[in-house]
Formats: C-alpha cells, sequence, structure tokens
C-alpha cells in the first residue's frame, strides 16, 4: 500500500500525456485501478477476474514478485500481459513469451551497480553476508565478477540461515579484513538487526556497511542511535528530477513518495508503444512487441 500512491500518479500522468497525443490507434486509454491485496489473501484472483471481466489489454503490475508470479500463469491464460514497476526477484516471467516485463532493475543487478562503485570508494577487498534464500543469495555471482573487472575482490561469502549463524558469520567477515561489507539478507528482521550491531561492534559499521534494498528499513526504533550513522544502502530505481514530480503533483498533489512512479509511468508507455508498434490493442499483440 505504501508505494502504490506513486504508481497509481506514475500510471496517470503517463495516460494523460498518451491521450492529449491522440490516445492508442486513435482511442483514448482508461484505467481501471483494482488492489492487488498481498500474499496473504486471494483479493489478488478476486481483483484480476474483475479486471478480465472489465476487458483490459495490460495491466501494470504486480509490483510484489510473489504477486507477479502468482498471478502470471492466470494472466497467460487470459491473453493479457503484466508489465511490473517494481517486482525485483531474478526469474520472475523467464519462460512467460512476453506476457511478463519489468521496469525495474532485476535484484542481481545490484551486485554489478556495487561491484562497479566499491572499488571507486577504495574497496580492493570485500565481504558478503547473505541469507540461505534464493533471492538474496543471487547478488553473488554479480558481485563477485564486477568486482574482478574492476580489480578488486570478493574475499569471503557468509551464509546465515538463522541467529545462531550469526556470530559465525562476523567471525567470517572479520578473518577476511575486508574494506566494506555488504549485507544482503532478505529482510530487516531480527537476524539482519542482530548482524548490524554485531558488524558495527567488529569494526565494520559506518562507511564500511552497505545495506541492499531487501534489507534496507526505517532502523531508528529497533537499532541504538547512532549505529548506522554513516552507513550506506542501495535502492533500486530512478530518482526522478523536478519537472517528472511536477507532472506527479498534477495528478495528486498530496503525493509524499515517489517511489516507482518514474517505472509505472515508463511501463504505461511502453505498452502504448507496443500497441502502436503492432496496430493492435490486444493482449497478445502487446506482449509481442
Amino acid at each position: 500500500a505504501f508505494i502504490g500512491a506513486a504508481q497509481v500518479a506514475g500510471v496517470n500522468a503517463a495516460v494523460r500525456e498518451i491521450n492529449a497525443a491522440g490516445g492508442v490507434l486513435g482511442a483514448p486509454v482508461e484505467v481501471v485501478n483494482r488492489d492487488s491485496g498481498d500474499a496473504t489473501t486471494d483479493t489478488l484472483e478476486t481483483s484480476f477476474a474483475a479486471l478480465v471481466e472489465r476487458g483490459v489489454d495490460v495491466i501494470i503490475g504486480p509490483s510484489s514478485s510473489v504477486l507477479s508470479e502468482r498471478l502470471l500463469p492466470k494472466a497467460i491464460e487470459a491473453g493479457i500481459p503484466l508489465i511490473s514497476p517494481a517486482a525485483t526477484y531474478p526469474g520472475v516471467g523467464a519462460d512467460a513469451d512476453g506476457f511478463f516485463a519489468r521496469t525495474i532493475p532485476a535484484y542481481p543487478l545490484q551486485g554489478a551497480a556495487l561491484g562497479a562503485l566499491l572499488p571507486e570508494k577504495g574497496a580492493e577487498t570485500v565481504a558478503l553476508v547473505v541469507g540461505a534464500d534464493d533471492v538474496s543469495s543471487s547478488i553473488t555471482e554479480t558481485l563477485a565478477a564486477t568486482l574482478a573487472e574492476h580489480d578488486a575482490e570478493l574475499a569471503v561469502t557468509a551464509v546465515v540461515r538463522n541467529a545462531s549463524g550469526v556470530s559465525s558469520a562476523v567471525a567470517e567477515v572479520t578473518e577476511a579484513k575486508p574494506d566494506a561489507v555488504v549485507l544482503a539478507t532478505p529482510d530487516n528482521g531480527d537476524v539482519t538487526k542482530q548482524l548490524i550491531t554485531a558488524l558495527t561492534q567488529a569494526g565494520y559499521g559506518g562507511a564500511k556497511l552497505w545495506l541492499t534494498s531487501q534489507n534496507l528499513a526505517d532502523y531508528s526504533q529497533a537499532l541504538p542511535a547512532g549505529t548506522l550513522n554513516g552507513a550506506n544502502g542501495i535502492l533500486e530505481g530512478i530518482r526522478p528530477d523536478e519537472a517528472f514530480i511536477a507532472k506527479l503533483k498534477v495528478e495528486d498533489p498530496g503525493l509524499g513518495s515517489t517511489r516507482y512512479a518514474a517505472e509505472a509511468y515508463d511501463a504505461t508507455i511502453i505498452a502504448a508503444l507496443a500497441a502502436s508498434l503492432a496496430g493492435d490493442d490486444g493482449g497478445p499483440s502487446i506482449a509481442s512487441r
């Protein structure tokens, strides 16, 4: 819900421009909004059924990777492509034959970004701490390869399955004596908070510590004041300029966060361009382009 308003504003801003330019294939674009809910409910399926009944040609969303994977088989069956502004899990829609696209980088690309950035900041050796899940560990290969391209090294990768593995992971890190530590755990829960605390106490806090988008969060009530002073984070997506924010404010004057708004705007424009290229606004035609 907290990222929904920006995406709605992004879609509406794109549709306003598309329709001002004559619409798609001579007809105005209509937006139909529905709630995706979360993974604990069947709101997604109920909303999708309503969209199918309305005859939509393309769906911008879902924002969640889990929900995107869940909806994709039904979307393919119905012939309606999904374009997600925010689903970052690797492999989502790999075999979707054009019925899934995204305008946000997949999570492993954070490894490529960090692999180029950390050597620029003087880090010749890097330690990585990941969870045991497939998503957080998917950063490993890209980070190692890109560090090597920049004459740096991934010195150690410590895998933490639960709280009992925190101390051994930190010991692996300290033994490697890295210049920087990338903490790529899958969430901002207790294990991540314990790791942040232990790494900081071991001398790997502040500017030496890098969080990824999976565990970036407001820790102000969860950790002692000052724990994260000087720490860094990496977050997917575009930081929109003032001109684009002004477009969003036309759609939603009270809009706060603009995260994923640009990606939702791009998704809408891409759908319109695909229909125009295909000469048909049906879902399979959009997917094919």
